[in-house]
């Protein structure tokens, strides 16, 4: 296995500022952030077709057992290689992304985790360098320092498809849910147990999201978690598939996540070029109708 060492930094800073000086790939993020832009959404709610639907991400699949690999050839031209990965340090995941660069050969990877509209600055990309070195020097590489190691070595553009944690904040308030419930369907959804002590950081960290949004000076945890849940911690609770307000929250940005995903998608594609989307699995099974109406084939 490569680790990435101290002395590898300064190819990376040259490599980086080399790359955002090609105007082909300013012109790739450029257009994405367009299409992520307000204007653009309010122009695709007056002028274009409905938004795509999202298959249900927690409904029964007999064919559902990730990690997997879909290639799907589209019909306008160019590919998506998809990679439903198993988050963590899973060597099945590791595989399929290493079999994925081989054979496909993308020009362009997308990753979870990373957001889209802070891709095109060079500094958010060393961001992102730097937490694929420190994974992948820790012995234990996940799913996002794989693909960001493998795009970098064969050269390909990578950036983030998701949306930041600002964004996640804003859109579930203007949705209607209240500051202090999103904080606590976060922390869930971080498997921060309210009544097990220490918690990481996490609660400081959702914190300083939440106050993107509008000011806030603290929260009970376990007394918001007590009131919704009683005293048994499910983490389950923080997935789109489990109950309550917690539940209803990451279902809420989970489709929220899908939507920006196809349309990031939407930027990248085209004649000539292959894309390659890291994701986790459920963020497939509620793309893949999608996916396959948008392809000719799929393998």
């Amino acid at each position: 296995m490569h680790v990435y060492t101290a002395s590898l930094l300064p190819r990376w800073r040259a490599i980086l500022a080399h790359r955002w000086k090609d105007s082909a790939m300013r012109m790739v993020f450029g257009s994405m952030l367009l299409a992520l832009s307000p204007a653009a959404s309010l122009a695709a709610s007056t002028s274009s077709p409905p938004r795509p639907v999202l298959a249900d991400p927690c409904a029964p699949s007999t064919d559902f057992r990730p990690p997997l690999t879909k290639v799907y050839h589209l019909k306008g031209g160019g590919t998506l290689v998809f990679v439903a990965v198993r988050h963590g340090d899973d060597p099945a995941t590791r595989a399929l992304l290493q079999d994925a660069f081989a054979r496909d050969k993308p020009t362009d990877a997308l990753v979870e985790g990373f957001a889209a509209s802070r891709s095109m600055d060079p500094r958010y990309q060393g961001r992102m360098v730097g937490y694929a070195q420190r994974r992948t020097a820790s012995g234990h590489p996940d799913e996002l320092a794989t693909t960001i190691k493998l795009a970098s070595d064969a050269g390909a553009s990578f950036g983030g498809w998701d949306m930041s944690a600002a964004e996640d904040y804003a859109a579930s308030v203007a949705q209607g849910f209240t500051l202090d419930d999103v904080i606590g369907a976060h922390l869930i959804r971080r498997h921060v147990n309210p009544f097990a002590g220490a918690d990481g950081g996490a609660l400081d960290s959702e914190l300083r999201d939440a106050r993107t949004v509008h000011g806030i000076e603290g929260f009970d945890y376990a007394a918001w978690y007590r009131r919704h849940y009683g005293d048994s911690f499910d983490d389950a609770n923080g997935t789109p598939c489990g109950t309550g307000i917690g539940a209803s929250i990451v279902a809420f940005e989970t489709a929220e996540r899908n939507r920006r995903l196809i349309a990031v998608l939407q930027a990248h594609v085209g004649p000539g070029k292959t894309v390659l989307i890291e994701a986790g699995a459920n963020h497939w099974l509620a793309l893949r109708p999608w996916l396959q109406s948008i392809s000719d084939r799929v393998t």
